[in-house]
């Protein structure tokens, strides 16, 4: 018995399989920043930014424990600052803040 070679794909087929990742691409980034926009208006509505923030805050701090202990054993580094994440969550003010 002799195997079929599988055939490669056509440049055709290969740009019409990039172009369907582009635009699912774009429909995701187009949901996130719905979401981000719904969130911050919620956050808004709430009056809590900052106990938002400070909530976050412990979050990341529980979730950055959990990753250094998990790094210590495999050797990997921390990138992230959670002061920094804390600082940029957008509550629905700042983009039109940096504007002015």
């Amino acid at each position: 018995m002799k195997k079929s070679k599988e055939r490669k794909p056509t440049m055709k087929e290969v740009k019409t399989a990039i172009g369907n990742l582009i635009n699912e691409n774009y429909r995701m980034g187009a949901f996130i920043n719905k979401l981000d926009s719904t969130l911050a208006a919620y956050i808004e509505y709430k009056k809590d930014a900052s106990d938002f923030k400070e909530w976050i805050k412990k979050e990341l701090d529980k979730e950055a424990a959990k990753n250094e202990s998990r790094q210590q054993n495999s050797g990997e580094r921390n990138e992230g600052n959670t002061e920094t994440k804390v600082k940029n969550i957008n509550t629905g003010k700042g983009k039109s803040e940096s504007k002015s």
